[in-house]
């Protein structure tokens, strides 16, 4: 494949290297005895050195030409993309904080690509992870890689992020090379310039220009693979994931038959355990919780439970989250722990949760959700489009999966969230053998 073949992508690639090159370079001298003034990637390493983002050995070394494991290269390109520092659980790896971002959190990699930290880091995984870190969509063009097509490593390249060799007389990527450290300097340099001078996008919802945000990350599904029978049944066909089906349901379902509910092929339920009134504050029982939690239990059916909160503070959302831990000891408890915080009207009275600010919301969900992990369980935010773009702050949520509702009356039921999520409530008027009415309708995808 000849890089002339395509003049469009390679003139944008020109152009902005030619921004990059014009910014000034670092004035002072090489820190590093083996960085010469004159190495192409001088400026990359000199300037990433004196930010603190980038070191040598103890000899004055930098070791240009030396690999990068998986652990060193998820840190420098998350942090490069605006991600936050990650703390290691007690007695984990260093970097094992950032393997869950960018597996288990995001899905940017799979866990086999995470699987060993300390293993040299290919210059494809570092592809696929830069480009997702920078919310960069998979580019349809022509690959100008000779030796591989890879949508990933295509978008940064149009980007002049990841440009590759031509030593060869042809761009090669070398996909399965280890990155070295002057290479990989190059690559978050970039990366940080590309952050820093990003022009923010919007779009237009609820008469609001709502600004696009960067490191959250897109919607993964296919929406082309979602179907809807006569039943209402929503279904899911795309490739990565594997998709089980669920219902969430409260005391006002009233009794329930469970084991019909498992025979009609339903493979989890999320319970309600209580909640707080929008009114006078004060928590409340979900009075079917226990029965329904025992009789879910014992037909085999994987249980979750949520809150319903209307928390205004975070000490009140880790009362909630308390009360609920209190709630659920003892019980087989497979699916997550939810906060489920929904703005809500009163038949009288004022609601507390009238306009409460987003920033104090978001605080409220990781007050609750830290409660809930630091006790052993999978913590989950339930959000609707309007609370998800309106109110939370996604960026600090991108560590908790999501569960989003949205439904449709027609057989186009499809999402149309621009962000991820682990769960879909896709209904409020399913029905399921074994429930008498109508009860939510839910999908969860586990990624592959």
């Amino acid at each position: 494949m000849n890089i002339h073949k395509k003049p469009r992508l390679a003139a944008l690639a020109l152009a902005l290297a030619l921004c990059l090159v014009s910014q000034p370079a670092a004035q002072a001298a090489s820190r590093f005895s083996d960085v010469a003034s004159g190495a192409w990637y001088y400026q990359n390493v000199t300037e990433l050195a004196a930010a603190g983002v980038v070191s040598g050995y103890p000899d004055g070394s930098f070791r240009p030409d030396g690999s990068v494991t998986v652990g060193e290269a998820l840190k420098l390109v998350l942090l490069a993309a605006g991600y936050s520092e990650r703390t290691p659980a007690a007695g984990a790896h260093w970097a094992s904080g950032y393997a869950a971002l960018a597996s288990s959190s995001t899905g940017m990699l799979t866990s086999a690509e995470v699987k060993d930290l300390d293993a040299p880091a290919s210059r494809l995984l570092i592809a696929k992870l830069t480009a997702q870190a920078l919310g960069l969509a998979p580019s349809a063009e022509e690959s100008p890689f000779a030796d591989i097509a890879s949508g990933w490593a295509t978008a940064l390249y149009e980007k002049s992020i990841m440009v590759g060799s031509t030593d060869s007389g042809e761009r090669l990527l070398q996909p399965t090379s280890d990155i070295k450290r002057s290479e990989i300097s190059a690559i978050v340099w970039r990366a940080k310039y590309y952050v820093a001078n990003r022009v923010a996008k919007t779009f237009a919802f609820s008469g609001r220009n709502v600004e696009v945000l960067a490191g959250v990350p897109a919607l993964s599904y296919d929406v082309s693979a979602f179907s809807t029978d006569e039943n209402g049944v929503t279904s899911y066909s795309g490739s990565g994931v594997t998709v089980r089906r669920g219902i969430d349901v409260s005391q006002f379902q009233g009794d329930i038959d469970w084991a019909k509910v498992k025979a009609a092929g339903i493979d989890y339920v999320i319970l309600r355990v209580g909640g707080r009134y929008s009114v006078s504050g004060t928590i409340y029982d979900d009075t079917r919780f226990a029965q329904n939690v025992k009789g879910a239990t014992a037909a085999g059916l994987d249980v979750g439970v949520y809150f319903f909160s209307q928390a205004i503070t975070p000490a009140e959302a880790q009362a909630e989250a308390d009360y609920t831990l209190s709630k659920i000891n003892g019980y087989s408890i497979k699916m997550p722990v939810v906060f489920d915080w929904e703005p809500y009207t009163p038949s009288s009275g004022t609601a507390r949760t009238s306009g409460l600010d987003g920033a104090v919301l978001t605080r409220c969900a990781l007050a609750f959700c830290s409660r809930v992990q630091a006790a052993g369980y999978s913590p989950m935010v339930y959000t609707n489009k309007t609370v998800g773009y309106l109110d939370y702050d996604l960026r600090a949520l991108t560590d908790l999966p999501l569960w989003y509702a949205e439904y449709h009356s027609d057989d186009q039921n499809v999402p149309s969230f621009r962000y991820d999520f682990a769960m879909w409530q896709y209904s409020n008027h399913g029905t399921v053998d074994g429930v008498s009415g109508k009860v939510d309708m839910d999908l969860q995808f586990v990624k592959n």
